[in-house]
């Protein structure tokens, strides 16, 4: 989401937008457990649901074991996707509100590449920077965003 936010949505890495183990797909596995296994959606109540799945033999996909109903699939399929957007859009207004506190993390790990959550408390809460990394503070009164830092300008999307 943040780098939708920043970059545009043409523009995100496949780390964010596709393929195993992106945001996306770890969100998507989430939510799948949340609804399948956790019994963690309002819809399809406190039940673990078995999932439809297919047996391989050579690369070729030669039979598939259905566990439920075709109508209870796409409720399932309906609820990851209703936890999948509501995620999204919470994450998305919690960045397009911190959009100050996003640039300064991310101009903070464009230089120094990590940083320990309490690190990055003390940069947002109290605009201080770990006395190893001084140096970044001393740049924080300019109001460029962390793109800006490496010559770069933002695409605000809202």
């Amino acid at each position: 989401m943040a780098e939708e936010l920043i970059f545009g949505k043409d523009n995100i890495t496949t780390g964010a937008g596709g393929g195993n183990g992106s945001d996306i797909n770890q969100a998507t596995q989430l939510a799948r457990a949340m609804v399948t296994k956790y019994g963690m959606s309002e819809e399809m109540g406190p039940v673990e649901y078995g999932e439809n799945q297919e047996e391989v033999f050579l690369g070729r996909s030669v039979t598939q074991t259905q566990s439920v109903s075709e109508a209870v699939a796409q409720k399932i399929d309906k609820e990851i996707r209703r936890l999948v957007d509501e995620g999204y859009n919470h994450a998305k207004d919690i960045l397009t509100n911190k959009i100050d506190d996003l640039h300064k993390i991310a101009k903070a790990l464009l230089t120094y590449e990590t940083l320990t959550g309490e690190e990055i408390e003390d940069i947002i809460n109290k605009n201080k920077y770990p006395e190893t990394k001084q140096d970044l503070a001393k740049d924080d009164d300019n109001k460029d965003s962390a793109l800006g830092s490496i010559g770069l300008k933002p695409k605000i999307v809202h």
